[in-house]
């Protein structure tokens, strides 16, 4: 049945007197079992009190055992230590008694006087001298070679003669001229793409054969030597500028007309339009690998570079060009290959000269080379700066007579530019 007040259903039913009697028959049999707890308790304890005291011993000696076993490693560590130390000793009393012995051998050899010394070293400096000398004439006779493969020659010009001033001529490079700054734009670019190509090549077998290190390297855009567009930047690393102007057709200034043109130069100009044209479509295919070649600030910056190279080159040789000469290349590399100590200094062979950017003797900086060629006039204000001081009469007699030379050799040269008047008035100290 169910309870009333939890609802819980139960089996049986105790009343009050089977609980209290059930609760103390529980207490009883508690006690009971307390009472036998607490004896074997009391049994155990005294059983373990005889096999105590083999227990601590037993405990103490794995202590000890541990103690032990941690000292004998220890022991085996200083020992190795102990090992390399000694070595290490061993080691440094042999190099100590090794230096002894050395500075003992020193100090019994008898220093030689300076009188000997000299005498030892005249030998070599003899053969060192010797030496150079055979690689200054091997220098110089590459050199020669090197003009007449480039056939580097100056075309027209006459001395001085019966109080008349003489006139200068103009130098060619492959039978090329290759114009000063001002006057590139004179000349059209697939002629100035050529001469600069055989320009560059000769400064660099030069500089080559001489073992010149330049401020300004060169290379080409086809990774080959002379193949695509000449690219010219420092040699340590940084921006590099083509030295090429583009053949597509740009507006330029009219060329002065040429006296009196000769027939057969039709044909000519004829064949050079069309390789122009050919050259320019091959050009426009090639894909751009910088800033576009017919940029003039480029150009002109490449250019100034060419010319510092050049610069630096005669300074090399004992030649001191005066800044106002720096655009006359070919007149300038003439004078390199002519020096009177031609592969004489090098930085290849001894004694060996200082690198381009520490070279404190050379006095010409860039920048100035650069505005020089920037805001340089053309052939005829370089000529205006360096004329010498003559008389009207003088100079109008050589005028005159440069007029009738000028038209008499008109037929002669090919593809030159008709020199502006007062040309032939320069001397030869002149630019």
């Amino acid at each position: 049945m169910d309870c009333k007040n939890c609802e819980l259903k139960q089996r049986q039913f105790f009343c009050t007197d089977c609980i209290r009697t059930h609760t103390r028959d529980f207490r009883v049999k508690t006690q009971h079992s307390a009472a036998e707890r607490d004896e074997q308790v009391a049994k155990s304890t005294k059983a373990l009190g005889a096999v105590e005291a083999s227990r601590i011993r037993r405990a103490s000696v794995a202590q000890i055992q541990a103690r032990v076993d941690e000292v004998l490693s220890a022991l085996a560590r200083l020992r190795k230590d102990n090992d390399k130390k000694r070595d290490r000793l061993r080691t440094l009393r042999e190099s100590l008694a090794e230096r002894r012995r050395t500075l003992a051998a020193a100090a019994a050899v008898v220093s030689p006087n300076a009188g000997n010394a000299a005498a030892a070293l005249a030998a070599p400096q003899a053969a060192l001298a010797n030496l150079s000398a055979h690689i200054a004439r091997a220098r110089a006779g590459l050199v020669q070679e090197l003009i007449d493969v480039f056939h580097v020659v100056e075309v027209g010009g006459r001395p001085p003669l019966g109080g008349k001033a003489g006139s200068q001529g103009e130098w060619t490079i492959g039978d090329l001229i290759l114009p000063v700054p001002g006057d590139v734009r004179r000349y059209p670019p697939q002629h100035i793409n050529a001469v600069l190509g055989h320009a560059v090549h000769f400064v660099g077998l030069l500089s080559f054969y001489l073992g010149i290190k330049l401020p300004f390297a060169v290379r080409w855009e086809g990774g080959k030597l002379g193949v695509g567009v000449p690219w010219i930047g420092p040699s340590g690393g940084g921006k590099s500028h083509p030295l090429y102007l583009s053949l597509s057709p740009t507006p330029s200034p009219v060329p002065a007309p040429s006296p009196a043109p000769a027939p057969p130069r039709a044909p000519a100009h004829s064949l050079a339009e069309s390789l122009s044209g050919s050259l320019s479509m091959s050009m426009s295919q090639l894909p751009a690998a910088g800033p576009a070649p017919s940029d003039t600030p480029q150009f002109t910056t490449a250019l100034a570079m060419l010319l510092h190279n050049v610069l630096y080159l005669a300074h090399t040789q004992g030649l001191q060009i005066p800044l106002a000469r720096a655009g006359d290349v070919l007149a300038t590399l003439w004078a390199v290959c002519c020096a009177p100590g031609l592969g004489r200094r090098a930085h290849a062979t001894a004694p060996p000269l200082p690198p381009p950017d520490a070279d404190s003797t050379f006095g010409v900086e860039f920048r100035h080379v650069l505005q020089a060629a920037a805001s340089g006039g053309g052939r005829r204000a370089a000529l205006a700066r360096h004329v010498s001081t003559r008389s009207r009469d003088v100079g109008g007699a050589a005028k005159a007579s440069t007029d009738r030379d000028r038209n008499k050799n008109a037929g002669k040269r090919k593809g030159d530019i008709e020199e502006e008047d007062g040309w032939d008035m320069v001397s030869e100290e002149g630019y």
